[in-house]
This record gives structure tokens, sequence and C-alpha cells, in this order.
């Protein structure tokens, strides 16, 4: 593939009187100054940047090298009508059609994630979760944070092995590539640190490979959603995302369950800065404490045929460490209930939620009339700042992914953390009397299956780190009955 800048810093153009003058990066000219042609050696003035330059060069580079790939990038500043970006891509689509396969990313100028053949995020930057699950995506960033070469690199500043490894398998279980930079220094020579990096993720793949290549994301069970689907949410005072009063606000949320189908299942998770308490049907089912940590909670024995409600007290609390006007205030959360049959049902947290900075009589209960309350404020979507990721180690499914081999018979569970002896999951149903195996080690693994729920068990000797098959993520390779299309 070829790597093209669409804009440059400088080029020289020739203006209406054949007089040089200089385009700057996004279209802007200005006057040409002697100590100018050292920046533009080599550029050969144009009177028009896309169609005289920019255009003729990739026909070039297209014809000698016939490229897989064009991955276009400096898309930020101009459009693609104004730099013909369209006209390259259509060139490279026709000197490939019935040959072979070709792919352009989506930085034709200002339309990406809206348009290309797969779309990219840098730095973990895609703002819509959901485009992950439905188009070919890539995460695309460096080892280091940066993307030249930087001789004050050390592993203190850079991707430690276990945070590659985690980002790695995330990115593939949702379906994405990952384009990792490497920078050599001045010599040539791939610095040692991020030479480190790619023996590490290179000696996890020698042992965990079969759960990543070839592969495609397993989704757990059609509607099933996680946190970063939800929104994060408060009374609508100023900007809560940046300072709130240290005080608490009361949030509602009905809904009815059918009256012909029984509940299986009914989790939620939730967290909220700085803490909550969750009611359902003004029942405590679960608390929340730390600003950075989401909770679990199983709702089932909660849940009733009919009108239902969730109330969650959420308070900001003073902090010691930052005024008040700084201490930002906020509540996400999402319920997910399967039932025994028929459609799963899915409750975010979003701008449809009932809010009051008061608490009256009755609160909870599902015949209040909460129609005189606020909207709740809409701050944001999963991950936004001050809060970014939250701690999720006791929610099962961001400490686990999954990936499947392409007929859909194998899963593969990519564990980010160690279980201990054993491991829960009611999301797949594991083929009777098969064996389940952890990639790297040679024996079966013990299991069992009870009211839908698979129990993994790990022998003594797992229990010794060094005895198990690599670091940082372990993958257990599941066969599993696959439903008649």
């Amino acid at each position: 593939g070829f790597y093209l800048s669409i804009e440059e810093w400088e080029y020289p153009l020739l203006d209406a009187n054949d007089q040089l003058v200089l385009r700057q990066w996004g279209g802007a000219t200005a006057p040409y100054t002697p100590d100018l042609d050292r920046k533009v050696t080599g550029k050969i003035p144009a009177r028009d940047y896309a169609t005289e330059y920019l255009v003729p060069q990739a026909k070039e580079f297209i014809d000698a090298y016939d490229p897989d790939i064009i991955w276009y990038d400096g898309d930020w500043s101009t459009t693609p009508e104004q730099l013909h970006t369209y006209d390259i891509a259509a060139y490279l689509y026709n000197r490939a059609e019935g040959r072979k396969a070709v792919a352009v990313n989506d930085r034709y100028g200002r339309t990406r994630s809206k348009r290309g053949d797969f779309f990219t995020s840098e730095y973990g930057h895609m703002g819509d979760q959901s485009r992950k699950s439905t188009r070919a995506w890539e995460e695309c960033r460096g080892i280091s944070q940066s993307y030249g070469y930087n001789w004050q690199d050390t592993e203190e500043n850079v991707i430690t092995a276990k945070q590659l490894i985690d980002m790695f398998v995330d990115i593939v279980a949702n379906g994405g590539n990952l384009l990792l930079m490497v920078n050599l220094d001045g010599q040539g020579a791939l610095p040692e640190v991020q030479a480190n990096r790619l023996r590490d993720i290179g000696n996890w793949l020698k042992i965990n490979g079969e759960g990543i290549y070839a592969t495609r994301p397993f989704r757990p069970s059609e509607g099933r959603v996680r946190l970063d689907l939800a929104r994060w949410i408060w009374f609508p005072e100023g900007k809560p995302a940046v300072g709130a009063p240290v005080e608490r606000r009361y949030f509602r949320q009905t809904f009815m369950l059918p009256e012909d189908r029984k509940v299986r299942k009914a989790v939620c998770t939730m967290g909220a800065d700085n803490g909550f308490d969750l009611c359902v049907n003004a029942e405590l089912v679960g608390q929340g404490r730390h600003y950075a940590s989401a909770y679990d909670m199983d709702l089932k024995r909660f849940l009733r045929p009919g009108r239902n409600v969730l109330s969650v007290s959420a308070a900001n609390a003073p902090s010691d460490v930052v005024p008040a006007e700084k201490n930002p205030a906020g509540l996400i959360g999402v319920l997910h209930i399967e039932f025994d049959h028929g459609e799963p049902l899915t409750i975010v947290t979003d701008g449809n939620w009932r809010v009051s900075k008061e608490a009256p009589d009755g609160w909870q209960e599902t015949g209040l009339e909460d129609g005189g309350w606020a909207a709740a404020m809409d701050l944001g979507e999963y991950g936004m700042s001050p809060w970014g990721k939250l701690n999720t180690d006791n929610v099962a499914e961001h400490s686990t992914v999954f990936t499947q081999s392409k007929d859909s018979s194998v899963v593969y569970v990519i564990l980010k953390q160690w279980p201990g002896r054993e491991f829960k999951t009611d999301v797949i149903e594991p083929l009777p009397n098969s064996p389940i195996t952890m990639l790297g080690y040679d024996k079966p693994l013990k299991w069992i299956t009870q009211d839908s729920e698979t129990t993994v068990f790990f022998p003594e000797e797992l229990q010794d780190a060094k005895s198990r098959p690599g670091e940082h993520a372990w993958v257990l390779k599941v066969e599993r009955t696959v439903a008649e299309k």
C-alpha cells in the first residue's frame, strides 16, 4: 500500500501573473520569500495544487507500483472536492477492476468516519463506538506517543506489553485491525524500547495466534450491549462534566416488561461520580462508592411483569484535591434483560431519564408521576473526559473478550485478567462432551454447564504464574453448538 499525505505544509504556486506564491496547508496562500527555496526544493510550481500536482503524482505511483491500499492522511483542513481525492480513488478502482481487491481509507478530506472502505481511529479516538461493529476499521498508533523517532522514549513513557496486548485483543474482538507504527532512529535502526514491544506481542502471538488470525468478532448475544453504549448524564445545571454542586441528584427511568415472557437474566452495570444507590421498584439492589469504578448488579429477582422503575440517588462528594467548580459529576449505566424467548431489552442512561434536585416521598415507587421532573442532561459518551474508561475489573464482559472461527463452530475466550481457579460465563454454549482447552497448555480443562452458565476450572499447576502459557492474556478454545440457519 501507499501512504499519501493529501496536504503539504508548503507548495509553490504560480498566480495569474505568473508570480510565485506559497500555498500553505489547507489552501491559503502567502507571499513567496527567498528563504522558502530550501523548503520547496524539488517541487515544480503549478497553477492548481490538486489537478497539476496531487492527482498526477498519485496516478504515477498507481501505474508504477499497482498498490492494494491507498492510505490518505492530512484530511482535516480541505474537502475531497478541493483535493480531487475521489478522482484518485476512482483511478485506483478502475485500474484494479477484474484483477484484484483494493481499498482506500476514510481520510479523503473532512470525511473521516463517514466515507471509505475502512474507517480509521487514531490513538483510540474513533468517537462512535457503534461504527466499529458495522464497518471495517483500523486503529492507528505508535508504540510511543509520537509518530516520529523520539530519542527521549524509555520503557516508562511508551505503551507497556500488557497495555499493548490488551489493546490489541480489544481491537480484534471488535472487528478492527491494528496499524502499529515503529520509528527508526537517525541511523535507520529500530530503538530497543520499540523492539521490545514487538518481541512481546510476537511471543504472545506464537502461543495465542489461533484466537486472532482468520477470526471474526463474536457477539455474545444479539442485542447485548456494553457500558460504552450508554451516556453520561446529570441534572441540567451548568457544565457538570467540569464542575457541579456537591449535592445529591435523584434519577428515574420507568419501563414495561411483557406479561407473557419470563426474565432469564437481568444485569445492570453502573458507575457514578462520586457514588450511587440503585433501587428497583423501591428495593435497594446495589451501591457504588468510587467515581472511577463501575459495578455489576443482578436485578433478576427484583423485576416483575408490567411497570418497573429504576431509581438512582447519585452524590457528588466534596474533594480534598480540587475546588468545587472543578469537581465533576455524572451517572452512567446499562441494564440488559434477557427472556426465556423473544428479543432482549436494553436500557441505557441517556437524555430520556428524569432527574430532580429533591426526593419527594415515594420517589422510588412505580406509581410516582415524574413528568414534572427535568429531563437528564446528556453529557457525552462513555470514555469521555474527565472520566475516561472506568475500572471494570468486576465486569466480566470488559475483562474478557471473544473472537470466533469463520464457521462459528469455535469461540475463543480471551481472558485479559487471570480468573483464579474458575471462570464463569453464560454467553456461550459449549458442544456437549467437547474439550475446552487453553492455547499453549496441552491438557483439557474440566468444565460443567448448569442453568445456562458454564464454569471452567483451572488446575492447581496453573495457579503458579510461571507455569501458565505466556503472560498478559490467556485464550480458551471452546467448541460450541451452532444454531441451524
